[in-house]
């Protein structure tokens, strides 16, 4: 939701945290959050409802071509568009991702982990209540493994950076959860339970207000 950079216009040192996504994953939500809530984009970006899934990630545009390396990198410094202009990533865009998240980041979690990332988060913020509830989820997105081998082929094939980063993300993971004592895995049991429930205590509030 922010380029990487802005630790430049303060006079001491901030961190940054993030979650990497899964490519195949982050496209397909990309476009199918978009075409379900045309009337809430810029105008400029409405254009999507004229493409098929295919088309757009076939689109010569950073949205679809190694997007979160060319945000870590510094290379991409517009993260509120969908079709800004295209343009090559520097040859060594990953490594100086990767330099980055070393340097600059405290944390780097994994969507596809957001319980794991969210009890390392909480653990080094000191916060006490984790619970959640899931925001802007598209109701009629399809799962990744239904979409034709072809546009994943295309996805893959544009977003290979992506991929090494997202499975370098996972290894960083893999290593804060060593430096975590040793009941993590029963903490995160625990809270996937309570949390389960907090959800559904408040689904069942909502279905009394509407009531």
């Amino acid at each position: 939701h922010m380029p990487f950079g802005l630790h430049s216009c303060f006079s001491s040192k901030v961190p940054y945290i993030t979650l990497l996504r899964d490519p195949v994953e982050r496209i397909l939500s990309t476009y199918f959050f978009a075409k379900e809530n045309i009337s809430r984009l810029p105008d400029e970006h409405r254009k999507i409802q004229n493409y098929t899934l295919k088309e757009f990630v076939s689109l010569d545009i950073p949205q679809t071509s190694n997007y979160q390396t060319g945000v870590l990198c510094g290379a991409i410094q517009r993260v509120d568009a969908l079709f800004n202009a295209g343009g090559d990533l520097p040859a060594n865009a990953l490594l100086l991702a990767k330099e980055n998240i070393r340097n600059f980041f405290a944390l780097v979690g994994v969507t596809e982990r957001f319980d794991e990332t969210l009890l390392l988060l909480g653990r080094m913020c000191g916060w006490k209540n984790l619970h959640y509830f899931r925001r802007n989820v598209t109701a009629y997105r399809p799962a990744a493994e239904t979409i034709s081998e072809d546009i994943r082929d295309i996805i893959l094939r544009k977003n290979k950076l992506d991929s090494e980063l997202y499975s370098f993300a996972n290894s960083l993971l893999d290593e804060k959860i060593k430096e975590y004592p040793r009941s993590f895995f029963l903490n995160l049991a625990l809270f996937k339970t309570t949390n389960w429930l907090y959800q559904k205590k408040r689904a069942y509030g909502k279905m009394q207000k509407m009531l």
